[in-house]
């Protein structure tokens, strides 16, 4: 019989971890599920693991990587191995919640939604936990940054094929690049609050070993969306922004004006308080790097200087000051 849910692994190097990330997936929901392993050239005993719960369980499918191709080839792989409606998405360390993939799969079917995240927990190396935002507040999100965890996604694969999209060569961003394009060409996302996946932080984790990368193309990520919203950032702010996360960070003077011509550039879009939110969070992400090291009450006195600086200093104060958000 086939599955209603094909659930997505790369893996890499993760063999003390799969089995129970596997068994994580394969129990507590009603729904039939498989299981694609997509191992990218591991040095370990990842595919040994595998084949031993290949032959356990039946319905797991591994797809070997001859060399190590990286994470958007293995993903990418891997989608095109699934045959299932809906393909849920997790790494090799993680562990999926009992009744997750039921919950997903029933919220895209009563949204007739294309893509489906939940908020997620970390533990190991970090704890506390990832809260996505609630549906209105998607698109306001996803200006600045991804609204859920990867690892908590869950797609419709048929809706995906019928428009020829996979992951885009976006490195360390590549989920926030398909949910972007998603967007821009219609699809319906909905989002769960509750926690159905428990996320491991540990030094070989991509996002640890990689951040400061990641938030770089992030953020080139982020004005590729404002481009196609008719809002094309200029040369200084590319420039400004980028340059906070390497180790030539520019002038504190030149990070706040290349800030405020993005308030301005923005303005049309900062409609919700939700929005602007985001907007003060995208701020901070690059104030409280900045050598110049200013603390909450010093960005919130910036962000009063704004045109409508009220209204953003109160999204400061009520989302981040106050850990609401």
């Amino acid at each position: 019989m086939s599955a209603d849910v094909d659930v997505l692994i790369p893996a890499y190097n993760c063999a003390r971890f799969l089995e129970a990330a596997v068994d994580s997936t394969l129990a507590g929901n009603s729904c039939r599920s498989r299981v694609v392993i997509v191992d990218d050239g591991s040095r370990d005993d990842t595919v040994a693991c595998a084949k031993r719960l290949a032959i356990q369980h039946r319905n797991i499918e591994i797809v070997e990587n001859e060399r190590n191709m990286g994470i958007i080839t293995s993903l990418n792989r891997g989608l095109a191995a699934c045959t299932a409606p809906f393909v849920a998405r997790m790494d090799g360390d993680d562990i999926c919640l009992p009744g997750r993939l039921d919950a997903q799969l029933a919220a895209m079917k009563r949204e007739s939604a294309a893509v489906c995240g939940t908020s997620m927990d970390f533990f190991g190396a970090k704890s506390g936990r990832w809260l996505c935002p609630p549906d209105y507040a998607y698109r306001a999100t996803l200006l600045f940054r991804p609204a859920f965890g990867h690892s908590t996604a869950m797609l419709d694969r048929q809706w995906l094929a019928a428009r020829l999209l996979d992951y885009p060569a976006h490195l360390y961003c590549e989920d926030y690049a398909l949910w972007i394009v998603m967007e821009l060409v219609g699809a319906r996302a909905t989002l769960l609050q509750t926690s159905w996946l428990r996320y491991r932080v540990h030094a070989q984790s991509t996002s640890s070993s990689n951040s400061r990368r990641q938030i770089v193309n992030a953020c080139e990520t982020s004005f590729g969306l404002w481009e196609k919203l008719g809002m094309v950032p200029s040369p200084q702010i590319r420039r400004t922004l980028v340059a906070c996360h390497s180790d030539s960070p520019p002038l504190l003077n030149d990070l706040q004006e290349a800030l405020v011509a993005m308030h301005r550039l923005l303005s049309p879009a900062l409609d919700s308080l939700w929005a602007r939110a985001e907007f003060v969070r995208f701020c901070a992400v690059f104030l409280i790097v900045h050598p110049a090291r200013l603390n909450r009450r010093q960005i919130a006195a910036f962000l009063g200087r704004l045109e409508g600086g009220g209204l953003l200093s109160y999204a400061w104060r009520r989302f981040v000051l106050d850990d609401r958000y």
